[in-house]
Formats: structure tokens, sequence, C-alpha cells
């Protein structure tokens, strides 16, 4: 318990005052009792004590009092620490990056890099800040107003030439880096293909006015048959697990060359409102333009680079050879098998050699294919004069053309796995078409859809994903329409994906 110094000294003072009234009354005979008490002391003992105790009363006091006025006094401001001189800014407005220069720099744009760009050039053109690519700042998951000029989209733009493989910001189809231990999903025993993967960490702090996850990866899931979406957000990603073979009759693969997507790296552009860029409208018609032309597959563009793609030429080559009632009275089914048979051979036994299949395809071309539906001028007796066997006829289209659209997409697979993998001139052939198919393959996320669902209302619904038929990809919806997936506002921002609608338009 806390005794105050001041009570004390007060307490002693009065004691000190008792004992001299009572040596003043000593002859009284009430106050005899005390006096002899304070005889066994001694009196002037007492009067020495009772004096220091009134001393120290009386500092304490001085001191207390000296404390409290210095506590009322205000004191003086700190000095001001001088802070360093920073370089003027220049006057003007921040630089705007439109989206059709980010996606020219997109294509020469280091790992990294070009998300960055195309984040800061975004949030300028909103008037926001750029995020932190790396660790963004957790959005807050609370409904915003989805006004049109407060919107931000995304557009997933294929790379080609690829750049950044497994370092995108996410890639369209095939295998999947899903949780460690998960299974690739199934919906009553359907096994799904992936449409989409993406780095939520990449995605712009005003998509779908700022709802929806920052962190982790974003999966979506379609079913090839039913149509049935599967949309996974999880923040662990494991090991690329490859995809579930295609089923038998799907109804979202395109050309039956490969039963297959490839798995495509993309970039993210950021679009602010009002921009509609980089994507082209309509479908691209760089194989029909190429199947109306005449051509032999004998051409650097339509080498074979592998021994699966020689094996499927000779494959397509001896198949038409046999079936053909006007090759039956020449020798050219029976060489064509003996060409098949060596090929084989050679596949299972030797590294793939341009050279050999150089010699090969001489002796194809050798061989003269008659031609009965086509125009070529006519021999003597008016009959056809014939074609290489290896020369394509666009009045008689025959084997050639299901050869170059299978070693086109089988080519998309070897190239998305590894870019430095196909022969450098038959590449650049092929990167000129596929730039063509990535144009008008570019996917959209928290757009008003391009093709608009009967039911889509913007103000509650945002759209989640959409993606074109594309000759790129090789995924065909409906006949050649797009893939719309929306869903709800309030239920993306919660990080519910569960009730997602599906509309092909």
């Amino acid at each position: 318990m806390h005794v105050p110094k001041g009570l004390i000294g007060v307490g002693a003072l009065a004691v000190l005052t008792f004992y001299a009234l009572l040596v003043a009354l000593e002859t009284e005979g009430w106050a005899a009792p005390y006096l002899s008490l304070f005889s066994l002391i001694g009196k002037w003992a007492v009067v020495a004590v009772l004096a220091f105790l009134t001393l120290l009363a009386l500092i304490s006091a001085w001191k207390s009092s000296r404390t409290h006025a210095l506590a009322a006094k205000p004191s003086p401001p700190p000095a001001a620490v001088a802070a360093p001189a920073l370089p003027a800014r220049k006057a003007g407005a921040m630089p705007v990056v439109s989206p059709e220069r980010m996606a020219r720099a997109l294509r020469g744009q280091p790992a990294g890099g070009s998300r960055l760009l195309a984040d800061r050039a975004a949030a300028a053109e909103a008037g926001g800040k750029p995020s932190n690519p790396v660790k963004p700042a957790k959005p807050p998951q609370k409904m915003l107003p989805l006004r049109s000029n407060d919107r931000v989209s995304v557009r997933l733009v294929p790379q080609v030439p690829i750049t950044f493989g497994d370092d995108a910001a996410g890639w369209l189809a095939g295998a999947a880096r899903l949780p460690p231990g998960m299974a690739w999903p199934a919906i009553d025993g359907e096994a799904l293909q992936l449409l989409a993967q993406i780095d939520c960490t990449q995605l712009p702090p005003g998509l779908w006015g700022g709802l929806g996850p920052r962190q982790g990866w974003l999966a979506v899931f379609l079913g090839p048959r039913s149509y049935r979406p599967h949309v996974l957000h999880f923040h662990e990603a494991g090991a690329l697990q490859p995809t579930p073979a295609m089923p038998s009759g799907s109804y979202i693969l395109g050309s039956g060359a490969v039963p297959a997507f490839p798995r495509w790296p993309v970039d993210l552009i950021a679009v602010p409102a009002g921009q509609e860029a980089p994507r082209r409208e309509g479908a691209s018609h760089g194989m029909k333009r190429l199947l109306a032309e005449s051509w032999d597959v004998t051409e650097s563009r339509f080498l074979p680079f592998d021994w699966p793609s020689a094996q499927r030429m000779m494959e397509l080559a001896a198949d038409t050879g046999r079936a053909s009632p006007a090759a039956h009275e020449t020798e050219i089914p029976k060489k064509l098998q003996n060409l098949k048979a060596a090929v084989d051979t050679m596949a299972a036994s030797v590294p793939f050699s341009a050279v050999v299949m150089d010699l090969i395809l001489a002796e194809m071309r050798s061989l003269v294919w008659p031609h009965p539906a086509s125009p070529q001028p006519r021999g003597e007796g008016g009959q056809p004069a014939g074609l290489p066997f290896t020369s394509h006829d666009p009045a008689a289209p025959g084997w050639q053309c299901e050869y170059v659209l299978y070693l086109q997409e089988r080519a998309k697979h070897v190239y998305a796995e590894d870019p430095h993998s196909l022969p450098e001139e038959f590449l650049a052939d092929c990167e000129d078409l596929w730039k063509e198919q990535a144009a008008d393959g570019v996917a959209g996320m928290g757009h008003v859809p391009w093709a608009m669902p009967r039911e889509f209302d913007e103000n509650q619904d945002i759209t989640l994903l959409e993606l074109p038929s594309s000759e790129l990809m090789n995924w065909r919806f409906g006949d050649g329409k797009n893939l719309v997936l929306t869903m709800k506002a309030s239920q993306l921002a919660s990080s519910k994906f569960g009730s997602v609608d599906v509309n092909v338009i």
C-alpha cells in the first residue's frame, strides 16, 4: 500500500505538536501516562526523530510541487530533421502504353517483364497504381460497382513465338499443374479437359471490379461430351499432369488428325474499358488457303521432322495406293508398301534421319499418279497425264491434305513442349500460320461477352472466361462458335466457383 509522503509529514508534525502540548501540561494529571512513555525513550530523542521526519516531509513536498510545475510547462517541439533532396519530377502526364503497342512489346520481353508492362499500362490508363506482380496486395473481397468505365478486362494471347514456356502467366489446354496428390478432375466418370490455367498473381487489380482471387492458381475444365464445367482455385501447384486421352465422340475437338489439344502458353494483357485489343474477329482461313493452292509434300515446309510424322505420311500414302482402283494396274501400291515397311523398321531401330527421308521422298515423287478428276493436261489418247504421287491438286485433293493437317497438329504439340525442337526452315513457315491463328484465337476474361448470353446482366454477372473456336488450339465449340463461361459477381466475391454457366454462342 502506498502512503503519500505529505501525509507522513503531516502526521509527524501532529505528533510533535502533541508532545509539546504534553510538556506544557505536565502538571496536569491526565497527561501523566503519556509523559511517562516519552520519558522512557528520551524527551530530546523523540524531538530529534520527529524533527527529522518533518524535514523529510518538507523536502518531499517541494520536489513534488516542482515536478508538477515542469509537467505543466509545454515542451519545445523537436528539432526538424532535414529530408534528402529528391530530383524534381518533370512536368507532364504519366506515359500511357496502348494495348496495341503493349502486344508488340510482349513478343520481345523477358520472362515476367511483359506482364508487368501490361499491368502498369492498364493501371495507368485506368488512373490507378500498378500492382506488384510478385506479391500483390490482397484485394478487398467486397462487392464493388461494376460500372462499365470501371472495368478492366484481360486478353489471353497465345505466344507465337513461344518465349516464356513454364514461366508464362498461364496457358491454354494440355497438361495441368494440380495440387500435389490431387487426381485429375472428372464428373460422373467423364475425364475433363483443361481449358485454361492462370496464375492469379498476374491478374490486374481492376479485373472483375476487384473481385476474385489474386493468389494461387485458377484452373478451368470442361467435359468434352457433356459441356459440364469445373473450376478449381488452389494455392499450391504441383508437377505437370498429362491430360487424359480425348474420348471418342468429343464435341469440342476440331480436326481429328491429332485428338488432343496442345498446351500453349499465353500472355495476359490488361485492357481498359472501351478498348478491344488485341483481338481479331472471324476465323482464320490459313489452312483453307493452303489447301486451295498447288504444292508438293517434298517441299521444305511439308517435310517430316520426326519418325511419327514420317510414319503417318507413309501410312496415308500406302492406304491410298492400296485403295485406288486406278493404281492396281501399276506397281505403285507394292512400292509404297515397301517404303512404309522400311520407314517402320528404321523408326524402331535408329534415330530419325532427314537424309534417309529425302531418299524415300525422292522415290515417292518418281511415282506418277493418275488424277482422273484433275483438269491437268491430257496425254496421248485423251488419258490423264497424271502428277507425281507427292503433289497436291486442289481440284482433286488426296492423301496429301490429310498428311499436312496431321503434320501441322503434331508440330504444334512438339513445339509447345520444346520450341527449339523443330527445324528452323520448317518452323518459320509454321509460325507465320500460327500467328494468324493466334490472333483469331485470343481468349478473354472480365469483359462484356463478345457473344452475349441471353440472360447475362452486366450489373450482376461477370465473364469468367470466353474462348472462341480456334484452329491453333484445335478446339471447336458448336459449329465454330464461342464458349462463354459466366457466373454471379456475388459468388466470385467469395471465390465460390460451384455455379458457373456455360453458353455456346
